[in-house]
């Protein structure tokens, strides 16, 4: 579809010169990944993009903005945003792929309005089968996410995380969201990072001892199921987050896999 639009580009005895400036604008195609959650093949924007992303990737529509699973690559001042289950996925499952995140805005990854449906991750790296993955994730700014703002599951796993901002919804009671968590045997560093705004007011311990609801809870920097030893984190800044640190052994508390 054509857009025109007119701009004045100068003046001249008085008089303003006009010239006609054309806007292409497409459609977004979201294609099958063959990635399955929730019995669905996860649609992307793009998948395994070749060079450098930059600049809008719309997603809207899609359950995925930019799926990585078989080629490296890197993602540098994008503005990521539209998609309901994921901003960027890079999936090492099977194979390896490394990929960089850099100085780029993901946001508004969920359902609309957000809601309690455990998906919405904005930064997704994973490697929980026989594959490896691996990356920075660094310089950029993460909010309006459903679920988790960064995420990193898996033994083969060794991302670092530096430099980010992350920011939650604050105070709800619709779903337990955390910052920025490790899982499931990841290992790397978490650094330089400011993650606010993260806590469940849901049901809490007292809750559940008199209604049988589970008392899910919300952090800035989760690490689960990891040796801490192998994530090491530096120069954070954590506030005003249910939990500015938490560690956990187990599976519990409505942890995402």
């Amino acid at each position: 579809m054509l857009n025109i639009k007119k701009i004045a580009i100068g003046l001249s005895a008085g008089a303003i010169m006009l010239a006609a400036t054309v806007v292409q604008s497409f459609a977004v195609t979201c294609t099958p990944t063959g990635f399955f959650r929730d019995s669905i093949n996860m649609t992307a924007a793009q998948i395994n993009p070749a060079g450098t992303v930059s600049g809008d990737v719309d997603a809207t529509g899609c359950n995925i903005g930019i799926y990585y699973d078989t080629s490296s690559g890197d993602v540098d001042g994008a503005d990521i945003h539209g998609a309901n289950y994921f901003g960027v996925v890079v999936n090492g499952d099977v194979n390896n792929p490394s990929v960089d995140v850099k100085n780029s805005e993901i946001h508004d990854i969920g359902e609309t309005p957000l809601n309690g449906s455990q998906h919405g991750l904005a930064i997704y790296y994973r490697a929980l089968s026989t594959g490896t993955v691996a990356g920075e994730i660094s310089g950029n700014e993460v909010y309006t996410y459903q679920k988790n703002g960064i995420t990193v599951n898996g033994e083969g796993a060794n991302v670092n995380v530096e430099n980010n901002t992350v920011t939650g919804e604050g105070r709800v009671d619709y779903i337990a969201q955390n910052g920025i968590q490790f899982g499931y045997g990841a290992v790397g560093n978490i650094s330089g990072s400011t993650v606010t705004g993260h806590y469940w007011t849901g049901c809490s311990h007292q809750d559940a001892a008199k209604t049988g609801c589970t008392p899910w809870v919300s952090a800035g920097l989760l690490l689960y199921a990891v040796e801490a030893k192998n994530v090491k984190t530096s120069n954070n800044m954590l506030r005003n987050n249910q939990f500015n640190y938490l560690l956990l052994p187990s599976q519990s508390l409505g942890i995402l896999p």
